[in-house]
């Protein structure tokens, strides 16, 4: 039987992106004046406004990840102190990226009833889906090797794991980029200008009057 590691590969390089997210149960109470929106956490609609600063932290942080993901796959290669390192330096970016990318989806979750320009809400629905999915492949991965499982008998099959990750994590880093990152910039970002622009002033009944 194929491991869990290697089904959730499979399913990610097969181009699932959550559209199968109708058969994941809700993991929070919802709303009951709203209508039930099975795998969609209930999120409050207030704390999450417009963060100019979010969408450059999360690429900063990809190509943190990047370079760090890179040097893991040499320490799997040569050998070295890996434990040390997916401890100290990988792990805590990973799980740091992850926290802010919850943020980033509840913040367009929060506003997906007030959504402009025909951007479909299950887009971001299925990249957090299967974000999640990956994100389960990813430490699954960093904990086998913590346990101690990668040595000279497993290390050609770590590689082989190792070389997938970094596939999906690519592909994954340029679909929300080039993709994800422009709708939270055009939804919330463009309400966030035109929100912000100055009411002009009424003097005697008269628009801009002196």
């Amino acid at each position: 039987m194929a491991s869990l590691f290697s089904r959730v590969i499979t399913a990610l390089k097969g181009g699932n992106d959550g559209r199968d997210a109708a058969r994941i149960p809700q993991r929070f109470p919802a709303d009951e004046s709203k209508p039930a929106v099975p795998g969609i956490e209930t999120v409050p609609t207030s704390g999450y406004e417009y963060d100019p600063n979010l969408v450059p932290r999360l690429k900063e942080d990809h190509a943190i990840l990047v370079r760090q993901f890179t040097e893991l796959g040499t320490y799997i290669r040569r050998g070295g102190n890996v434990l040390r390192f997916v401890r100290e330096t990988v792990q805590p970016s990973f799980s740091s990226h992850l926290i802010l990318e919850q943020y980033f989806y509840a913040s367009l979750e929060a506003h997906a009833d007030n959504l402009e320009l025909g951007d479909d809400p299950e887009i971001w629905r299925q990249f957090r889906t299967s974000m999640k999915d990956i994100a389960r492949a990813v430490n699954l991965f960093l904990s086998e090797i913590l346990a101690g499982r990668l040595n000279d008998n497993t290390r050609m099959e770590y590689l082989r794991r190792y070389q997938e990750i970094m596939e999906v994590l690519g592909k994954r880093i340029s679909d929300e980029e080039n993709r994800l990152y422009l709708i939270y910039e055009r939804q919330l970002g463009r309400r966030t200008a035109q929100h912000s622009k100055p009411m002009a002033k009424v003097v005697n009944g008269n628009f801009g009057g002196k």
